[in-house]
C-alpha cells in the first residue's frame, strides 16, 4: 500500500501496520491523505517502534505531528493515547524535569499520613500528591482520605482505573508536591476489598504529561506574581 502525501510524496505502508490503518482501505493500491509526508512517517515510525519493541503507546511521547499523521491514517492507539493524556507541542519551554521535583520515599509518605491523617499524601506513579484540599470534594471521598493512605499511599491503579480524561491529569498535577525514586517503584499493587490486582509501572507518556501540566502553572504563577509587582 503506498501514501501520496500532501506535499505530493511516496510512503509505503510496511505490511505489518497497515491492519492499524483504518482509514487506509486494503483493497487499493494507492491512498491521496491531506497531511504532509513528515506528518505521515512519524505516525507511522511510531507505530512500527512501539509494535517491534513493544513498547505500549501510552508509554511514548505523542506529538501534534504524530498526531495529525495518524488521524490522516487512522491509527486508533494514537488517537486513542492523545484523547487520555493530551499531546505536546514540538518543543516545550522552560519544562519542569523529575531532576526538578523534591525527591521523597515512600517511607516518608506513609510515615507522613500516620502523622497527620487529616492531610492525607498519595503516590500515583511515583509522584508524591497533598490531596488535603482535593479531598472533601473527591468523588470517591473515603478512598482517597482514608483507604489509599493507610496503604502506603499508593495509588497508581486507582488513579489510572477511574481518571482517564485530561482534566484528571490537570487536577493532579497541582496536587505534585514531589516524586520517590524509578528504584522503589513497586511492580503490583494491593487494590481496597473487590479491586483486585494489577500491575503498576510509570508510563513515560503520562509522566510527561503531568510535567507540563506543572510547568504550565509555574507560569501562570511567575505571571501573576509580575502583575502584582507591576501594580505597587
Amino acid at each position: 500500500m503506498k501514501i501520496i502525501t500532501s506535499d505530493e510524496k511516496t510512503i509505503e505502508i510496511d505490511p505489518e501496520l497497515l491492519p492499524y490503518c483504518k482509514r487506509v482501505p486494503s483493497v487499493i493500491d494507492k491512498l491521496t491523505v491531506f497531511s504532509d509526508s513528515h506528518e505521515i512517517e512519524q505516525a507511522l515510525t511510531t507505530l512500527r517502534v512501539s509494535l517491534r519493541k513493544k513498547i505500549p503507546i501510552a508509554q511514548m511521547r505523542i506529538t501534534d505531528t504524530i498526531l495529525t499523521g495518524a488521524k490522516a491514517l487512522g491509527i486508533r492507539e494514537i488517537e486513542d493515547v492523545a484523547i487520555r493524556f493530551g499531546v505536546f507541542p514540538e518543543k516545550v519551554e522552560d519544562m519542569l524535569t523529575i531532576d526538578d521535583l523534591k525527591e521523597m520515599t515512600r517511607e516518608e509518605v506513609d510515615a507522613h499520613n500516620k502523622a497527620v491523617p487529616t492531610e492525607p499524601w498519595i503516590i500515583i506513579s511515583k509522584f508524591v500528591c497533598d490531596v488535603t484540599k482535593y479531598g472533601p470534594r473527591h468523588p470517591g471521598g473515603r478512598i482517597i482520605v482514608k483507604e489509599i493512605p493507610r496503604n502506603g499511599g499508593e495509588s497508581s491503579v486507582c488513579f489510572k482505573r477511574h481518571h482517564r480524561t485530561r482534566n484528571s491529569v490537570k487536577q493532579m498535577a497541582s496536587t505534585v508536591i514531589g516524586v520517590v525514586p524509578d528504584d522503589v517503584i513497586v511492580k503490583t499493587q494491593l487494590m481496597p476489598p473487590g479491586m483486585g490486582r494489577e500491575p503498576v509501572g510509570p508510563s513515560r507518556n503520562f509522566e510527561l504529561s503531568i510535567l507540563r501540566e506543572m510547568s504550565k502553572i509555574r507560569e501562570k504563577e511567575r505571571k501573576k506574581a509580575e502583575r502584582k509587582e507591576g501594580e505597587k
